[in-house]
């Protein structure tokens, strides 16, 4: 079940999951859940008016603004087809190394689609599932956008560096240089690790250069997705090599 007048409506524009029915308020509806209606009736698929109550039940509690939808899951591509599809064109790739809070997962999705990458890589096994209320905090874009997965994340750094990615890990570590000394690469990806642990040992080996953004209060880190999003919007200019 997805629940919320965004996730609902990108997932009908994008019809990538299966679409199965959309339960929307009965009563007069507002601009914004005419549009859900239109793009059900375009999409074939069937609306049944509710009450709050049973849309409460749907959404589980959570914030519905009126409508659910009943779907399959969220397919995802994988790297070797999307390398190949992207020929020698630039691109800025956000690899997900097991971010297991739904909240960052769909914050970090959305800060990649608003700061202009090209797609979401993310580890197949370990991270938090694609779920209702991950698109909701993407505020359903990750609906529409690239989302790539691999089994073996270090593989795939290792694959995508091979097609001329330069690998920029996020990390607190002593090794870890200012990302505002590096230029961004043409071909850039930005790999951010687990909300307590960071990045794995062998994701971190992989990776070509590793990354920290300075702080000067008393705090000692970012929240990963305020990092992301950081880090999103200085490499999401190609320039010289990395």
């Amino acid at each position: 079940m997805l629940y919320g007048i965004a996730p609902v409506t990108h997932a009908l524009e994008a019809r990538r999951r299966p679409l199965r029915r959309v339960y929307v308020k009965q009563g007069d509806p507002s601009p914004r859940l005419l549009r859900i209606l239109d793009l059900a009736g375009g999409a074939g698929v069937p609306v049944e008016p509710v009450d709050a109550h049973v849309l409460a039940v749907r959404a589980e509690g959570k914030n519905h603004q009126g409508t659910v939808l009943e779907c399959g899951d969220l397919p995802t591509g994988d790297l070797r087809t999307w390398l190949a599809r992207l020929g020698d064109a630039g691109a800025l790739v956000l690899a997900l190394d097991r971010i297991e809070d739904p909240q960052n997962l769909g914050g970090l999705i959305r800060s990649a689609a608003f700061l202009g990458a090209d797609a979401v890589l993310l580890h197949r096994g370990k991270r938090s599932p694609l779920s209702a209320a991950a698109s909701k905090a993407s505020a359903g874009t990750m609906e529409s956008f690239p989302i790539l997965e691999e089994p073996n994340l270090a593989r795939a750094l290792e694959s995508i560096e091979q097609a001329g990615f330069f690998a920029y890990g996020a990390s607190l570590s002593p090794e870890a240089v200012d990302y505002r000394t590096q230029t961004p690469s043409a071909r850039s990806v930005i790999v951010v690790g687990n909300e307590g642990d960071g990045l794995r040992a062998l994701t971190a080996k992989r990776c070509d250069v590793l990354v920290r953004i300075p702080g000067t209060g008393s705090v000692e880190s970012l929240n990963v997705n305020v990092a992301g999003g950081i880090l999103l919007s200085h490499f999401r200019s190609g320039g010289g090599p990395g």
